[in-house]
């Protein structure tokens, strides 16, 4: 299993006195975007062209004030989109890296984003290049009352993306578990 040299200098800065990095790699390939970016880019493909057809149309109402009107919201919501992406470009992952303690996943800036102790490596689940670290079943009780019926949540859930050899890290972090 191959191990990224640069991601495991930024994996060893990032790891706690006394712990031992295993692995380390970074996402490969295309990332799906988050819900939020999907969200607020659908409403404003949707409010453009509303907008764009009002204009075609015409409706009797003079160009300029309708164009007025309609700007608003295509303006908020290409607000939102962009507020979203660069929320989204913030809080990617740079670096994934299994230690002897934990699963880490470390941001641009080298600080850990989120981490999963391997006691909990039962719960991980490989799907295609994704590794899932848990928590699907608190994200569904808690996003019951969420208006996007819990969508945002699942983004938020630590996983290894963009895995070259998805078999090789889940076997790494069981065998490591087993050990523990």
């Amino acid at each position: 299993m191959r191990t990224d040299p640069e991601a495991l200098t930024v994996a060893r800065k990032a790891a706690v006195p006394g712990e031992r990095v295993l692995w380390a790699g970074r996402t490969s390939g295309l990332r799906w975007p988050s819900h939020p970016v999907m969200h607020s880019g659908g409403m404003l493909i949707a409010v453009a062209g509303g907008t764009a057809w009002a204009l075609g149309t015409g409706y009797g109402v003079p160009r300029p004030a309708i164009l007025m009107v309609l700007a608003v919201p295509v303006l908020v919501f290409a607000g939102l989109f962009a507020l979203a992406l660069w929320q989204d470009m913030r809080m990617a992952v740079k670096v994934q890296a299994v230690t002897d303690r934990r699963v880490m996943l470390i941001d641009r800036k080298g600080a850990v984003r989120a981490w999963v102790g391997l006691d909990r490596a039962s719960e991980f689940r490989l799907v295609g290049r994704t590794l899932h670290l848990g928590g699907e079943q608190a994200a569904i009780d808690e996003g019951r009352t969420d208006l996007d019926g819990g969508l945002a949540r699942f983004d938020a859930l630590p996983k290894l993306e963009g895995l070259a050899e998805p078999e090789g890290v889940l076997a790494l972090i069981r065998k490591t578990a087993g050990a523990a």
